[in-house]
C-alpha cells in the first residue's frame, strides 16, 4: 500500500545531533549514518545524490567545500528530501531525473523509472535499422504509410511510459520517424518533455491509448499503419509478486507498468496477436520479459502462427531479457 506524503514525512525522523549539524561535511556524514541505520543500501551515494540535488552542486564540491556552513534553509530543505528517502522513495523521483544510455531523463511517479537492461532493446534495434541499411539507402527507399509518405525506418514503441525508447532512438536514427503509445495521459506528457528536452518532439508522434488501440484504422484512413520495427518494455510481472517486489517499487512505481497480470503475460499475449497487423513484411518485433519467462512467451510466438526467426536475447547479467522475431 503506497503510503501518503504526510505519513512519510514522519516515518523515521532524524536524529537530534542530526538536525544539529551545520558545516557541508558534518550534514553529509549525519546523512551517510541516518540512512544507513535504517537499512537504506548504499547511503553514501544516496547521501552525496540527496546532497547535490539539493544545493545544485557537483560531487566534487561536497568533498572540497566540506567546511562551508550551510544556511538553515539550505539544512532544512536537505532533511526534507532525506526524509522521502527513508521513506523508501526512490531517488530519481526525489531528484526528477534518471539517466539511460547516456542522456538525462525527466521521471514522475506517473512513469517507470528506466533500467539499466532496457537499454538491450536499444542495442537490438539499432542493429536491425544498420541490417536494413545496409539493403538500400534512405535515398531511395520509401515507406508508403496511410497516405503519407515517411523516411525510413518507421518505428512504434509500445508503453512509452517516460518515452526513454523512444526518445533514444530517435536520437540514434536521425532519420526515423516514431510513434510512441502509452494508456496513461500522464506518462505521455512527460514523455513529450523528454523528446522536447532531447531535441526530437517533432520526430514522435505521441498517441494517447490503450496498445494497438491508439493505432486504429480511422474512417478517412481504413489501413493501419505498417511499421518497420515494433519495440516494447511492457508490464510483464505477475500480480502475485508485486507485493514481494523492493519498496521502493511496489509503494511508488505507477502499477499499471508493472503488473502483467496472473502469469504476467497479459499484455505481452496481445502484443504478439496483433502486432503482425501493424508490421510490413519482414518487420520486427522485439521486447522486454522478466526473468524466467522465455519458453512461455515462445509458446506464444509458436502459436501465432506469424512469425519466423524467433530468438531471446540475455542481458549482460545472463537473464533472458528480450524476444526478437520477425513478421512472416
Amino acid at each position: 500500500m503506497k503510503t501518503s506524503l504526510l505519513q512519510r514525512q514522519v516515518l523515521n525522523p532524524p536524529p537530534m545531533q542530526a538536525l544539529s549539524a551545520n558545516t557541508l561535511r558534518e550534514i553529509l556524514n549525519s546523512i551517510i549514518g541516518y540512512l544507513g541505520g535504517i537499512g537504506i543500501d548504499n547511503p553514501s551515494l544516496n547521501a552525496e545524490i540527496l546532497m547535490m540535488g539539493a544545493l545544485k552542486c557537483k560531487r566534487v564540491s561536497l568533498h572540497t567545500d566540506y567546511g562551508r556552513c550551510l544556511t538553515g534553509e539550505e539544512t532544512e530543505y536537505i532533511w526534507r528530501l532525506v526524509q522521502r528517502r527513508a521513506s523508501r522513495e526512490p531517488l530519481q523521483y526525489i531528484t526528477g531525473m534518471q539517466g539511460f544510455w547516456s542522456l538525462e531523463f525527466k521521471v514522475t511517479p506517473d512513469v517507470l523509472i528506466p533500467r539499466p537492461e532496457t537499454e538491450l532493446l536499444i542495442e537490438e534495434a539499432l542493429k536491425v535499422v544498420s541490417g536494413q541499411l545496409a539493403v538500400g539507402s534512405c535515398a531511395n527507399r520509401k515507406l508508403v504509410t496511410a497516405n503519407y509518405l515517411y523516411p525510413c525506418p518507421l518505428i512504434l514503441d509500445l508503453c512509452t511510459g517516460s518515452g526513454c525508447i523512444a526518445v533514444t532512438l530517435a536520437r540514434e536514427i536521425p532519420h526515423a520517424v516514431i510513434y510512441a503509445t502509452d494508456i496513461s495521459e500522464s506518462a505521455l506528457e512527460i514523455a513529450k518533455e523528454n523528446a522536447k528536452m532531447h531535441g526530437v518532439l517533432d520526430r514522435i508522434k505521441f498517441i494517447h491509448g490503450d496498445l494497438f488501440n491508439a493505432l486504429d484504422p480511422k474512417p478517412l484512413t481504413p489501413d493501419p499503419i505498417s511499421f518497420d520495427i515494433i519495440v516494447s518494455n511492457p508490464p510483464y510481472i505477475r500480480t502475485k509478486d508485486i507485493e514481494n517486489l523492493e519498496p521502493e517499487v511496489k509503494g511508488f512505481e505507477p502499477l499499471e507498468a508493472l503488473d502483467g497480470g496472473r502469469n504476467g503475460l497479459d499484455v505481452i499475449r496481445k502484443i504478439i496477436e496483433k502486432s503482425h497487423i501493424y508490421l510490413k513484411k519482414d518487420g520486427i518485433l522485439m521486447f522486454e520479459i522478466g526473468a524466467g519467462q522465455a519458453v512461455n512467451v515462445m509458446k506464444l510466438f509458436e502459436s501465432s502462427f506469424n512469425y519466423k526467426g524467433i530468438s531471446i536475447i540475455k542481458d549482460y547479467s545472463g537473464i533472458e531479457r528480450v524476444v526478437k522475431a520477425q513478421r512472416i
